[in-house]
């Protein structure tokens, strides 16, 4: 099996379980119980939260950690269920754990305005001038790296922005953390979402950046663990290991970086050298994508029925978000570009990780050839 779908998941770093494996079996102790088996446990979970904190240049105790990404977006946003007379503002193509909370909002009667993308995926930073000028502004939601095509988005513009107003910025950073460098100081945002099982942490947990001085509403009342506003008992092994596949993903940027680059250019040279250019378009601009993520739209064929077809090869790619895979409709992100319905369901997502090879590469390269070359309407 060639696995090339890292921006859904990511395989577990055996260095991240090695160093919190004991925290299953040997130190199993409940981090809130005051015996020296949960205070170790406890000691564990704040070491994790201060490796955290390095690793994104926070302070621990602007740490929140959580269930993952969306979880997450959703403990931001809720600040605008409290904020009636204020405005919420989100990219259009947000992920869907922000997108489908925005509209939640908005149908509980909350103003809510969407700043649109161009077909490269970046945000309009001109019409986010003028939805600025357009009133108060509660918070505004940008994500960092997009989920399906991988564009990076202007944050630092948006917060710059954002700061003449007086507003919170939150941006979900779920496919940036661990892939790009991430400094909350430098970006200057509020809050700032991440989930470890996109950076070779495991599934079902993750955290919430929150800068001193920001008032969110409590996500979970109960125990008071996580300073009273996320309460349950703490996942010890999840957040222990989610520290240490953080450091290590963190350590590892720059090769990461340059290598899962060269995959994707690899990938794009093999279609090239197999098909005509009027076969096919690689969507966004690689100087502005996450590294390995690559979104190739395959005209007069069909993404899922390529997807079905790779798997049977033994290859794994995806037709755009896994937390979206359920729907058949065409990928809400394309649209927002300005692709029709039908060319927005021909689009093959490649994403590669620091465990692929450039033979690897040439392979998912060669085989997106072949399914489309037996499934292309003629």
């Amino acid at each position: 099996m060639i696995y090339a779908d890292h921006a859904a998941t990511t395989q577990l770093s055996q260095t991240a379980f090695e160093a919190a494996s004991e925290y299953l079996f040997e130190e199993y102790g409940n981090a809130s119980s005051r015996y020296s088996l949960g205070s170790r446990a406890k000691r564990a979970v704040e070491l994790a939260r201060e490796r955290v904190a390095e690793a994104i240049g926070a302070e621990p105790d602007e740490i929140f950690f959580t269930s993952g990404g969306s979880e997450g977006n959703a403990w931001a946003l809720s600040c605008m269920r409290e904020k009636t007379k204020s405005r919420l503002v989100v990219s259009s193509f947000e992920h869907p754990s922000v997108y489908e909370n925005a509209l939640s909002i908005r149908k509980q009667g909350g103003r809510v305005d969407f700043i649109p993308v161009d077909n490269f995926g970046l945000i309009s930073v001109d019409s986010c001038r003028d939805i600025f000028r357009g009133g108060r502004i509660g918070l505004v939601s940008v994500m960092l790296a997009n989920n399906e095509v991988g564009t990076i988005q202007p944050i630092k513009t948006v917060v710059s922005m954002a700061k003449r107003y007086r507003t919170l910025v939150h941006t979900d950073a779920v496919q940036g953390v661990g892939r790009i460098p991430v400094d909350v100081n430098d970006l200057g945002v509020d809050l700032l979402t991440a989930s470890a099982h996109k950076f070779n942490g495991p599934k079902g947990v993750g955290f919430l950046f929150k800068r001193r001085g920001v008032v969110l509403p409590a996500l979970i009342r109960g125990g008071g663990q996580e300073r009273g506003e996320r309460s349950g008992t703490e996942n010890v092994f999840g957040i222990v290991a989610a520290s240490f596949a953080l450091m290590e993903s963190v350590a590892a940027l720059k090769e990461t970086d340059k290598k899962t680059r060269a995959l994707t250019r690899r990938t794009i040279e093999v279609i090239g050298e197999e098909l005509d250019k009027s076969d096919f378009q690689v969507i966004g601009d690689e100087q502005k994508r996450a590294p390995g993520v690559l979104n190739v739209l395959f005209r007069n064929a069909d993404s899922e029925a390529i997807a079905i077809l790779l798997d049977m090869k033994g290859v794994c790619v995806s037709t755009g978000s896994a937390c979206d895979s359920n729907k058949k409709t065409p990928s809400r992100v394309l649209l927002e570009m300005g692709f029709s319905p039908e060319e927005a369901s021909s689009a093959i997502r490649v994403s590669y990780g620091r465990e692929n090879t450039l033979e690897e590469a040439e392979i998912v390269g060669k085989t997106l050839c072949f399914a489309y070359k037996k499934l292309k309407r003629r």
